[in-house]
């Protein structure tokens, strides 16, 4: 008999436990958010509502390997940077770092305005900062402009 009792009560776990998932799940696709985790979760969710398992999986593939991608190519650039800060080449570090942050501030420049996140601004800000206190002068006319339009783009 408690054999009995156990196994009912995992059962019924387990059926509260799908109940809270599939609840969460149908609150996470109303939910209008501009995060990007949310739109992603919320357009696979609809994919895979409506029948189109196979485009779900093919657009968490692009999104996972875009990931991969932009993580191999931060790991590179912090390799380097972590290289020449062993062996003393400060300067040489910073350049690699401010070199970065030129591709991050040009690509937020750049992104449409409704795919940009809550901190866009506050980022944009710590940057314009940085920028203020340490000075760079860029010799290339095109990364200047970039980032003379991310900076542009600062609310007051």
């Amino acid at each position: 008999m408690k054999k009995h009792h156990i196994f009912l009560f995992i059962v019924i776990l387990t059926g509260l436990l799908s109940l809270m998932v599939w609840r969460s799940k149908a609150q996470t696709a109303k939910t209008e958010s501009n995060e990007p985790l949310d739109r992603y979760t919320s357009l696979i969710l609809s994919l895979q509502k409506s029948g189109q398992t196979n485009t779900a999986n093919e657009v968490a593939g692009v999104i996972s390997a875009m990931d991969l991608s932009k993580n191999e190519a931060d790991a590179g650039i912090l390799v380097a940077v972590l290289h020449q800060l062993r062996s003393g080449h400060t300067n040489e570090a910073i350049n690699l770092l401010e070199t970065q942050l030129n591709g991050a501030l040009i690509g937020m420049a750049y992104s449409e305005p409704k795919d940009r996140s809550a901190s866009f601004q506050d980022i944009l800000r710590m940057a314009n900062d940085y920028r203020k206190k340490y000075p760079r002068d860029e010799k290339n006319p095109d990364v200047k402009a970039g980032i003379q339009h991310a900076f542009s783009q600062l609310q007051k």
